[in-house]
This record gives structure tokens, sequence and C-alpha cells, in this order.
């Protein structure tokens, strides 16, 4: 057989074959190395940011069980909530850090205003639409925190 004006016979087909074969592994193996890597990053990434939301998604599951007042909820989590903000800061973009940092103020506004240092109040009763209210002010933070952690 004659390729490109070079005579090969059957043991020199063979050899270009098996050639071939160990080059489609090899390349295999660089290709599946790389996306074990990206995999294993985009993993760890997960676990980080998960870890992160963990003080928040407890604000959301206290406050759609009842349990406590809006009070006790920032008072509660409030320090573990910064330390994941800190944290989220860290790792992010600089457009999604501005994100973070414009969230984090506005929650941290409403915490100043409504809960820093009511130790008494944590354990009172309010009327039924103030708390629904400050339930779903307290509510709509968590969320838009959570959304920008989750697409950081």
């Amino acid at each position: 057989m004659e390729i490109f004006f070079i005579k090969l016979d059957k043991s020199d087909l063979y050899l270009l074959g098996v050639a071939g074969f160990l080059i489609s592994v090899l390349i295999g193996s660089i290709l599946y190395r790389n996306n074990s890597i990206f995999i294993k990053r985009r993993e760890e990434r997960d676990n980080l940011i998960n870890n992160l939301l963990i003080p928040f998604k407890d604000a959301v599951v206290n406050i759609e069980h009842g349990e406590h007042n809006h009070i006790f909820i920032m008072n509660a989590l409030y320090e573990r909530q910064k330390e994941s903000i800190s944290r989220a800061k860290a790792f992010a973009s600089k457009k999604d850090k501005k994100k973070i940092e414009t969230a984090w103020n506005n929650y941290k506004c409403f915490y100043r205003n409504n809960a820093e240092g009511q130790i008494i109040s944590q354990f009172g009763t309010f009327p039924e639409n103030f708390e629904t209210k400050q339930n779903g002010i307290l509510r709509s933070h968590m969320d838009t925190i959570l959304k920008i952690i989750e697409k950081v």
C-alpha cells in the first residue's frame, strides 16, 4: 500500500494502527485528568458555598416555622452570618463582592434598627401583623443574600 508516496506493508500498517490507538488513549487520559480536576474544584466550591449559606438557611427555616420572633432569629444568627459574608467576599469576583456588600449592608441596617441589643424583646410577643411584616422583611433580606452567594 502506498500513502503519501511511502510504501507500507502489513507490519507497517499494524504498527501505525497501534501507535494511533496509543495516542488516542494518551489524549483521552489527559482530557480525563483535566476534567477530573475541574470536577473536583467545582465540588469543593459547591461545598464551600453550601457551608457559607447554612446560617442564612437556618434563619429562613426559623422564619418559616414561626418558632421565634424576628429579633431572636437575628440575634442568634448574626455573628455566624457575618463570618459567612466575610468568607464569601474572600473568593467572590469584584462585581459579586459589590453585590454581597450591598445586600449585607441593607441587612445590617435592618438588624441595627430592629434587633441589636434588644435582649429582653427576644422573648416577647408582638402583634401578629407586625411580626409577619418584620419576618417578611427579614426573609427578603435572607433571600437576596442567598441568591447572590449561590451565583458566586
